[in-house]
């Protein structure tokens, strides 16, 4: 970047950073007080125990939305006890229309059309950190962890609530044991506390303690609970046994199938070290159970990014994602060294390998001290994993794909003033025998001001290899950003550095280094309803990128994005993006120094999404890209209906259709035989038609707020025909090749097409809290080849005669308390 961009650059940095916030609400500080109670109230949904008699009501609930700062609809009244051993919150939902309150059943932490209440809790009162419970008029429970302005629903705790419906209303009756909950050994508590309620039917959310919407974050607006003395932070020790029995159907190697029986056993443990911190671990863990990824055609020269499904990575897992360094996936991964199967001697074949790792044992300890300092450490280790070969003479023997490797992460966050923080993070993967270490550490800050209307926030890291690795050289990334927050106008800018030697994959996850990225954007919030609207937003970005080694200049990407909810409550956006001098793409060539030109390009996408309170709603989404290319665009649409046949019964179908034509990309190399010696230096590029179809069915079928069944059948069929060849210059345009991978019939030997068929089966019942007993059933079939089918039907039957793998799994996992030892096998009273 020449010394003249730098400077416009820091000058509309410290220009967007002076501009004035503009003023916002704030509300006074609401308190409750709850009562100390000798016997506990029966949890039935009925408040009729003497236990509720004298207790402080919170009531003067205010809305949030459609119409912030207004009375809400109906009258919420709300009360809170405490014992030794746990709170107690019973909530009234008064209504005038009973028979008219929603509540569609759903699996736990999921709420769909449906009237809701929660209880939030921060007992640090740090601000960023709390806990939410929450339930729906059938008894769903959704549970959450609390960031500054975000949740984690994966998180699970053991707690009780029962609920009723009366011609007044709707009761939610809680018990939650001060296991479920973190606080400080103090001799009188005062933690942050809110409620939440929802009336679905006209779409109204109002908080016991009013949230300004245009101030960042939820946790930092809270009232306050008081008067509770006297308690002590229990021991904190569940054990979860599980067993597991299998039933697999898989392919060999001869064509044939193979069957079986088998079965694990496993044991994941909880255990409060403190008051404030928590080990979690899971020994002989198993994920026969979790769902299929969704995987696709890769053309890019980019890793696809998979969602982490398995619980014990999900679950209580927000202070590692600072410093965006860890991406779970990594550990149980694909076997780092599995390329050596590419080098056997053509006369040898594979017996069997494993295409995963095998998790021995996972822990991770984290919580909060009283001074606020955030600490946690996570740590996984895999086995050794190993290729069985047989070669010509029969002989067999053993290629190493994976040494035994311990990755290791430790985060320090430090809780400032004014909901700030300051973070240091290290990820740390050691692997016996020859193969490369690989350390990352960071150091990261949050700063805002007061009002919580203004942030400062930057990252620092430095990547290190040991005994080999990608780069004898550290790798360093920089980042800082400047944001206004609050009001109804909020802008920021900033950038961001990587050198090319920055490499976190060992243990995170980033596509790209060697870049640099300057970027500003002016965002308004529309929070109150106007015109025929219920809310809007609209917002304008600018993103200027460079390569760093060579110093060039790739990219200026323009982007506008609309969003508006309208008085009927449907919801719509869209937006367009443009490159005015198009896009030096350093990435897609696959070797270092070259690049391909992209001309002038443009986006464009819309979509709407209709009421979900109606029993038939749908999404619909288009979107399409244009481009100085000749011939190249491409236009793609996404439709979703859904049908919610009753309370208990939900049908939803999710149908997209991706079309690129006549599109420029890298072909995958050489696959002639006896190649011509000039094709040796040559990067061999494609004009292709790439046509994707997604077919999605969703079924909920939930009997009881504990016993459920949910199926998501998904077949993907993506395909690339190719219609012409090329070679990459060094200006980065493409001229004539002598590569004829064509066959008689026009097709050609770089031609791809990939199917995935899977069906995830899920029935689960729920028990007792925190014991729960499940069957799965598993269907998976995937494909690659190098010729097209003509039609879909025929691709269809194509897919069913590809070699497939059934399983057929059922789980018991039950919960044991240490309380309930102690106590002799009784559970804690009430």
């Amino acid at each position: 970047m020449n010394s003249s961009t730098r400077i416009a650059f820091l000058s509309l940095f410290i220009l967007l950073g002076s501009v004035a916030t503009l003023n916002s609400q704030t509300y006074e500080k609401k308190t409750l007080c709850a009562k100390k109670i000798e016997n506990a109230p029966k949890i039935d949904g009925d408040l009729s125990d003497e236990a509720w008699n004298g207790a402080e009501i919170a009531g003067e609930f205010i809305t949030l939305s459609p119409y912030p700062d207004r009375q809400p609809y109906q009258k919420t009244e709300v009360k809170i006890l405490y014992d030794n051993e746990s709170l107690y919150i019973g909530a009234y939902m008064y209504d005038t229309s009973p028979d008219s309150i929603l509540k569609q059943l759903t699996i736990r932490d999921r709420l769909d059309n449906s009237d809701y209440f929660s209880v939030s809790l921060g007992c640090f009162q740090d601000g960023q950190n709390g806990f939410k419970f929450g339930i729906t008029p059938s008894g769903v429970q959704i549970d959450a962890r609390l960031g500054i302005d975000d949740e984690d629903e994966s998180w699970n705790a053991v707690w009780q609530c029962n609920t009723k419906i009366t011609d007044k209303g709707w009761i939610a009756e809680y018990k939650i044991p001060y296991a479920a909950l973190r606080f400080p050994d103090l001799p009188e508590q005062s933690w942050d506390i809110n409620f939440n309620r929802t009336i679905r039917r006209v779409r109204e959310e109002s908080l016991w303690k009013p949230k300004n919407p245009a101030i960042e974050g939820f946790i930092n607006q809270m009232g306050e609970l008081t008067c509770i003395t006297g308690i002590k932070p229990p021991v904190r020790l569940a054990f979860f046994p599980y067993l597991t029995g299998y039933y697999d159907i898989f392919p060999n190697s001869d064509g044939g199938t193979t069957k079986g029986f088998s079965y694990t056993g496993g044991l994941d443990i909880k255990h409060g070290i403190t008051d404030a911190f928590t080990l979690d671990a899971t020994v002989i863990p198993d994920f026969g159970q979790v769902a299929f990824d969704a995987q696709v055609l890769n053309l890019s020269p980019f890793e696809v990014y998979f969602n982490e499904n398995r619980a014990f990575f999900t679950e209580g897992t927000e202070l590692f994602q600072k410093g965006e360094l860890f991406y779970s996936r990594r550990i149980g991964g694909s076997p780092i060294n599995i390329d050596v199967l590419d080098e056997i001697a053509e006369t040898d074949s594979i017996i069997s390998y494993n295409t995963e790792v095998q998790l021995l044992n996972a822990s991770k300890v984290s919580g909060r001290t009283k001074n606020g300092l955030g600490i946690g450490i996570l740590n996984g280790i895999t086995a050794r994993e190993v290729a069985k070969i047989e070669d010509a003479e029969g002989a067999k023997y053993e290629l190493e794909t994976a040494p035994l490797t311990n990755y290791n992460v430790l985060v320090f966050d430090q809780n400032l003033r004014n909901n700030s923080s300051a973070t240091l993070i290290n990820t740390n993967v050691l692997r016996s025998g020859s193969t490369y270490d690989a350390n990352v550490t960071a150091l990261e800050f949050d700063l805002n001001n007061k009002e919580n209307s203004a942030s400062l926030s930057g990252n620092a890291a430095v990547s290190q290899f040991s005994n080999g690795g990608p780069s004898k050289d550290p790798g360093v990334r920089y980042e800082l950003f400047y944001d206004k927050t609050g009001g109804k106008l909020n802008y920021g800018s900033g950038f961001m550095t990587l050198d090319k030697n920055f490499e976190v994959n060992d243990l995170g996850f980033n596509t790209q280094n060697n870049v640099f990225n300057a970027n500003g954007y002016i965002k308004w919030n529309q929070y109150e309803p106007f015109w025929r609207l219920n809310k809007a937003r609209c917002e304008f970005s600018c993103d200027y990128n460079r390569l760093n080694s060579p110093n060039e200049f790739t990219e200026l990407l323009l982007d506008f994005e609309f969003f508006a909810v309208n008085k009927s409550f449907t919801a719509f956006g869209g937006g367009t993006s443009l490159s005015p001098y198009g896009y030096k793409d350093y990435f897609e060539p696959r070797e270092e120094g070259r690049y391909f030109n992209w001309p002038t390009k443009q986006d464009f996408s819309l979509w709407v999404s209709s009421d979900y309170r109606k029993i038939f709603a749908c999404d619909i989404r288009g979107w399409a890209t244009t481009t100085g290319i000749e011939g190249f665009y491409s236009a793609n649409y996404r439709i979703e209906p859904r049908v919610r046949v009753s309370d208990r019964l939900m049908l939803r179908y999710v149908y997209s259709r991706q079309n690129a034509y006549n599109q420029r990309g890298y072909a995958g190399g050489v696959l002639v035989d006896e190649a011509p010696a000039e094709l040796e230096d040559q990067i061999i590029f494609g004009r292709r038609d790439r046509i994707t179809h997604t077919n999605v069915f969703f079924v909920d079928y939930i009997m009881t707020n504990r016993m459920g069944f949910s199926a998501n059948l998904r077949h993907y069929w993506s395909h690339a025909s190719y219609k012409e060849f090329y070679q990459l210059n060094f200006d980065g345009g493409l001229d004539a090749t002598s590569y004829n991978p064509y066959r008689e019939d026009g097709s050609t030997l770089n031609d791809n097409s990939f199917n995935a068929l899977t069906l995830d089966a899920v029935f689960k019942w729920v028990f007792s809290p925190g014991s729960e007993l499940s069957a799965v059933y598993k269907i998976g079939i995937f494909g690659s080849e190098d010729e097209v089918p003509d039609t879909f039907a025929g691709n269809l039957e194509d897919t069913f005669n590809l070699p497939n793998s059934n399983s057929f799994s059922i789980r018991l996992s039950y919960y044991i308390d240490w309380l309930d030892i102690k106590n002799g096998g009784q559970r804690v009273k009430n």
